[in-house]
């Protein structure tokens, strides 16, 4: 096989009713460059395993998968550096989960493309639908770069939008990883690698859907509860922004405290929410309490109208 431009990334777990479609959207990809496939599969039960060994099998010279046999991720490792990453020899790397699916065929090469025009790019995405998976119900992004078919961002830009695409968009350069930050954080996650990607370089956002995000029950994230999943989230920037002391990572936190906060207020958990405001305004008096929650309320009706507005 020629040295491939790109490898793919594509991580799976007990996925066998959605890996098909999401291995189509690979295999049927149209580019002008040699490409690789790299699938690790975290010892699947449910028949995952079979369907990639018939891929596999299919696309020898194209797809190379490592098919576990006891699950990796219970014991900490971190699947896609140490399985995938390591092992990619294209200049860039594309990521998928076995859950999501690409539906253009050409969104590859347009990324590489945009990337191998821009040496200041570090990164292109894309916008993406949601499916729901129990209700079939397809939702379409927002447009965000109104007549314009894309946009330069940062990660200011990130903050002010919120996570406006997904990894399942994502094509980096290979380059930019450093694999000593792998090791240096517990909660290491995608967001890690697109902050410090970020830092290296611009990212682009195509605003045209090539991909779909599955959302379902089997999702581990879907399954918390939303104090939950801030919760995560919080522990993973806490955990970054005490290397970085960057103040978008600290804007970051205090939107996220915010949203916890909001949510003790309307769940009527007033003890939680004390102890979140408290968190925000240290030695806080009756008066700021008060302010504070207001000022959350405030912030937080504004988010959900900029969501009926999209």
């Amino acid at each position: 096989m020629n040295q491939p431009l790109l490898s793919v990334s594509l991580i799976t777990y007990n996925q066998a009713k959605f890996i098909r479609q999401c291995l189509d959207g690979i295999v049927t990809q149209q580019t002008s460059f040699p490409m690789e496939v790299l699938i690790h599969d975290d010892a699947s039960t449910d028949g995952t395993q079979e369907i990639i060994k018939e891929y596999a099998e299919k696309y020898p010279r194209l797809i190379s998968p490592i098919l576990q046999k006891e699950n990796q991720y219970s014991k900490g490792v971190k699947i896609d550096m140490e399985y995938n990453y390591k092992r990619a020899r294209g200049k860039y790397i594309a990521t998928c989960e076995g859950d999501d699916f690409w539906t253009d065929p050409h969104k590859l090469q347009r990324q590489v493309d945009i990337l191998e025009r821009h040496a200041d790019y570090s990164l292109c995405c894309h916008a993406c639908s949601v499916l729901e998976e129990e209700t079939k119900k397809l939702e379409q992004p927002p447009q965000l770069c109104g007549q314009a078919k894309g946009m330069e961002f940062d990660y200011s830009k990130k903050l002010e939008l919120g996570w406006f695409f997904h990894t399942l968009s994502v094509v980096f350069r290979r380059e930019m990883l450093d694999p000593n930050q792998w090791h240096m954080f517990h909660y290491y996650r995608d967001v890690h690698q697109f902050y410090y990607l970020l830092k290296q370089g611009k990212g682009y956002y195509i605003d045209q859907v090539m991909g779909t995000y599955r959302t379902h029950a089997g999702g581990v994230y879907r399954g918390m509860s939303r104090e939950l999943q801030i919760h995560t989230d919080l522990q993973v920037f806490n955990e970054l922004y005490a290397k970085e002391k960057d103040p978008f990572l600290k804007e970051e936190m205090e939107t996220q405290l915010e949203e916890l906060a909001f949510l003790c207020l309307r769940h009527h958990k007033f003890g939680s929410f004390f102890g979140y405001a408290q968190t925000l305004r240290p030695r806080p008096t009756p008066s700021m309490y008060l302010s504070t929650a207001k000022h959350i309320a405030t912030y937080y009706m504004k988010k959900m109208t900029r969501t009926n507005e999209h």
